[in-house]
């Protein structure tokens, strides 16, 4: 259409959908692509860094592969980063949005 003009409503219907639900092997596909961008960044640590993240792990109180809400909220606070930093900490961090 021109400017100005309503599209057809066929048109209308072709267009992508804004809420489209993702494809069911896209959690998946995600997941692959964070661990193997983890693991690029973990290859760049020196080991005195590598060793400095896993002692911050184990203060931090995690288990396993995972910190736990509190927890992590708990430790990043420690921080004293501004609270927007926080937040996108969190954001980055809850990729599965639990």
């Amino acid at each position: 259409p021109t400017a100005g003009q309503q599209p057809a409503p066929q048109a209308a219907a072709q267009q992508p959908q804004a809420d489209a639900q993702p494809q069911p092997g896209a959690a998946v596909e995600q997941k692959r692509d964070m661990a193997q961008s983890f693991r690029q960044c973990v290859e760049t640590l020196s080991h005195a860094e590598r060793e400095y993240y896993k002692f911050l792990w184990l203060q931090s109180g995690g288990d396993g592969n995972t910190l736990q809400g509190k927890a992590a909220f708990d430790f990043l606070s420690k921080s004293h980063l501004p609270r927007d930093i926080l937040k996108r900490i969190w954001d980055l961090a809850d990729w599965q949005k639990r």
